[in-house]
């Protein structure tokens, strides 16, 4: 079988999480030993790339009309800026499309998920968004297939990643102000404005790709205010750490983390400062770090994506 995955921003260059997400579908289709392509269409500079069996590259010159022509695909997967025109093109030349659904917003989603028909896929990164959300598509849940790298953990900073208003920036910046003699790092994100912090305690860096060593090996808890997580990517990388995750208590991080996560359903700083406190227990915290850990694992047992595949092939 051939894939052709269509895209606004390259993968092995935007590190967030709807990206890492298609990258780690991408890399188990190629496991499957199916040939599998992904064009961009942002990103220009990009030059042709082949990674874990996928090949990556722009389309330059060239439009989605001539990919497909070219390529065949058996089915496209697409998902964000690209899917109405991913979706439209690929019915005319009667071929499957399989949509990445990342969020319940129906003025984006929603729209996407009305064009798909019977013979299509609807894969969702959770089980709660995927029975909210309507479809005419064959509907599936695939948990986000996360880049794990094991890295030898300095337990050191107290970290928030993507420092924008809407992930908790502003109650981040209070808890370190309120606690100088502790370390926070603040790691860029992939999307929207981010905040900038002046204080001597708070360590920044920007976007990495190499999240695994420059980030995680250094943290001692992930904090994650977040307004909105449809999963939380993140949390479940600092869990197979073995990283406590305190968190809003979302529908999505509730999902990913289980009874393993430190929930608060609260703005206040005062709320979180205390769930900082509680884990300067020694004991405490080993009990969170191994039951995040554990619960990351078995769900990593899961056989989402090969439950997908089978019905695929069918």
């Amino acid at each position: 079988m051939k894939f052709l995955a269509y895209t606004h921003a390259n993968p092995l260059i935007q590190g967030s999480g709807g990206e890492k997400c298609l990258q780690g579908f991408l890399e188990k289709l190629a496991e499957k030993g199916t040939d599998v392509y992904c064009y961009c269409s942002n990103d220009n500079k990009w030059r042709k790339k082949k990674v874990k069996d996928v090949f990556y590259d722009h389309l330059k010159e060239r439009t989605l009309d001539d990919i497909l022509d070219e390529i065949k695909p058996d089915y496209v997967v697409t998902q964000f800026f690209n899917s109405k025109d991913a979706i439209r093109k690929s019915h005319i030349r009667g071929i499957r499309v399989i949509y990445l659904v990342h969020n319940d917003f129906e003025i984006s989603t929603g729209k996407e998920l009305k064009m798909l028909n019977s013979t299509d896929y609807a894969v969702f990164n959770t089980f709660w968004i995927a029975k909210k959300m309507l479809t005419k598509a064959q509907k599936f849940v695939i948990h986000p297939i996360i880049q794990t790298k094991d890295v030898k953990v300095n337990r050191k900073y107290i970290t928030l990643i993507n420092p924008s208003k809407a992930k908790g920036s502003s109650i981040f910046d209070i808890l370190a102000m309120k606690n100088p003699d502790k370390e926070f790092l603040a790691v860029g994100g992939g999307y929207g404005k981010q905040e900038n912090f002046n204080r001597k305690n708070i360590k920044e860096i920007g976007n990495t790709q190499n999240i695994f060593e420059d980030v995680y090996a250094k943290t001692k808890i992930l904090m994650m205010p977040s307004m909105y997580e449809s999963y939380g990517m993140c949390a479940a990388e600092a869990a197979y750490c073995g990283i406590p995750v305190i968190a809003s208590k979302t529908a999505g991080l509730k999902e990913c983390l289980g009874e393993s996560g430190i929930y608060i359903n609260s703005i206040n700083w005062i709320d979180w400062n205390k769930k900082l406190q509680l884990l300067e227990d020694d004991n405490i915290y080993l009990r969170y770090s191994n039951l995040v850990k554990n619960h990351i694992q078995e769900d990593f047992k899961k056989e989402y994506f090969e439950n997908f595949y089978k019905n695929l092939k069918k």
